[in-house]
């Protein structure tokens, strides 16, 4: 796990100011993959039958949940887009984006569940979703250092007394 935060950080300082927001982004999802890969099999320690059914049903769910993450990456640069003027329709749309990608995630999750259930047993794919949840939690909170709050545009200057 530490690998893990530690690669997000190292590519987050290492990114040069030259690169687009979307390179950032692939180079990130690159080096994240590879240690996801790495912490999942040193974690979960599949036979190599388990690893058989695995990875095919876990590749699916990757790509899906990198779908999920262009949504969220969008919403992040509305967001970026429309700080310095900020009103209550575009923070109330930011958020129901946030809480859709919030819900999508977790449908995910589920789904993943399941499937990871009927091949692995319960036990290895609820250990599976939680390992797959607290790398979730990790990036989310690396992406939300990372923003400013949400402030509304005062649109009218303020007056002396």
């Amino acid at each position: 796990m530490k690998k893990l935060i530690l690669a997000i950080l190292l590519v987050s300082i290492s990114t040069s100011f030259s690169q687009t927001v979307d390179d950032y982004v692939n180079l990130l999802r690159s080096d994240l993959k590879t240690e996801k890969s790495k912490l999942i099999t040193e974690t979960m320690d599949f036979t190599e039958v388990e690893a058989t059914k695995f990875w095919p049903i876990y590749n699916e769910y990757s790509l899906k949940l990198n779908k999920i993450g262009d949504k969220r990456i969008a919403f992040i640069k509305d967001f970026a887009a429309n700080y310095d003027n900020m009103t209550d329709t575009k923070a109330d749309a930011i958020m129901k984006e946030a809480f859709d990608f919030q819900e999508d995630r977790t449908d995910l999750l589920e789904d993943l569940y399941k499937d990871l259930e009927k091949v692995l047993g319960a036990t290895k794919a609820a250990k599976l979703v939680q390992l797959e949840n607290m790398i979730n939690i990790l990036i989310d909170l690396e992406v939300n250092s990372e923003l400013p709050l949400i402030e509304k545009t005062k649109t009218q200057p303020a007056q002396n007394k």
